[in-house]
């Protein structure tokens, strides 16, 4: 089960916003490094916490910021973690298995581009060039 909380552990927040996988996709060339990243503390600032519960045992994947920007419109920034993009590689692989090729590369690239740093990335590469060979 998905379970999302609004969150004020703002050394949580940092954590997850300054993973570096998370943290390149959300700077740019203006922003501080993640050794000096700290998050904006202020209550009207919601950071919600996304976490997946499965028979006891919880994984974290990430967050989400939501920032007013006036009285009915906010602005919202997605973290992720690199663990929450298994759903793509999981139902590439099924894809694949099941013979449908276009996607199949499309879900595990998918994964790819946001999971750069899962354990995985270099098997899961060869298996797209597996199966974009495969479609030649």
């Amino acid at each position: 089960m998905i379970r999302f909380e609004r969150s004020t552990d703002y050394a949580l927040i940092r954590s997850i916003i300054t993973t570096p996988a998370v943290f390149r996709h959300l700077t740019d060339d203006n922003s501080p490094s993640a050794e000096d990243y700290q998050p904006i503390e202020h209550e009207a600032i919601w950071y919600v916490i996304v976490r997946d519960s499965y028979c006891g045992d919880e994984e974290l994947l990430g967050l989400w910021m939501f920032h007013p920007l006036n009285s009915i419109c906010w602005e919202v920034h997605t973290a992720l973690l690199p663990n929450a993009w298994g759903e793509y590689r999981d139902r590439g692989i099924a894809h694949a298995e099941q013979g449908n090729t276009a996607a199949a590369v499309r879900d595990l690239e998918t994964y790819l581009a946001h999971a750069e740093d899962a354990l995985d990335v270099d098997a899961i590469a060869e298996r797209v060039a597996a199966l974009r060979r495969a479609a030649n």
